[in-house]
């Protein structure tokens, strides 16, 4: 039968860890070289594992915002769902992660995509704390009144929550009228 080659050993290596590829993992690392080499080497920035997750949904959701970067510079889908329906952006706002935040909104990402459960990214960064996100989603058009499956909005999770700076920043853009600026 003979030793099992690289390629044997990768797929058995994929299946223990949800059908993650290297690039996956090397994302998550934020380790841009190795990327790069896996990415000459054919894995594909849209692979998904078991979860139907991306490398840039391992790379977002760890917060390395050159490597989100670098996937989205080689076509990788700033909008795709994983299974949970959860978006890189998602992943990103939940963890705190700011410069990757930054990142996903200068490409465009759509600030609305919701999880399977109707949660947002300002939903989550709300439930979270994170009022610096916070800002830059509501910035950058996040709907502060969008209602999770719940019928939760963003200032309902941000008060049980107990997050006063971004129950104050919600409530100002609540009350604030199109086209004009408190302050």
């Amino acid at each position: 039968m003979g030793m099992p080659n690289a390629s044997t050993k990768a797929m058995k290596s994929r299946r223990k860890n949800f059908g993650a590829t290297p690039l996956m993992w090397s994302s998550a690392g934020g380790e841009l070289a190795e990327m790069k080499r896996l990415m000459r080497e054919g894995f594909g920035v849209n692979e998904v594992n078991d979860h139907k997750q991306t490398a840039l949904t391992y790379a977002a959701e760890a917060g390395k915002a050159e490597a989100v970067a670098l996937l989205v510079s080689c076509g990788a889908d700033v909008d795709h769902k994983d299974r949970y329906g959860a978006t890189p952006l998602i992943y990103a706002a939940s963890g705190g992660h700011l410069e990757t935040v930054e990142v996903l909104l200068r490409c465009g990402v759509n600030v609305e995509a919701a999880n399977n459960n109707g949660m947002t990214a300002l939903m989550k960064a709300s439930a979270r704390g994170h009022s610096e996100i916070v800002k830059h989603l509501l910035n950058a058009g996040a709907n502060p009144k969008a209602e999770a499956a719940s019928g939760e909005t963003a200032l309902h999770i941000a008060k049980r929550a107990q997050h006063p700076q971004v129950i104050d920043l919600l409530l100002e853009k609540w009350t604030t009228k199109p086209g004009t600026s408190r302050g």
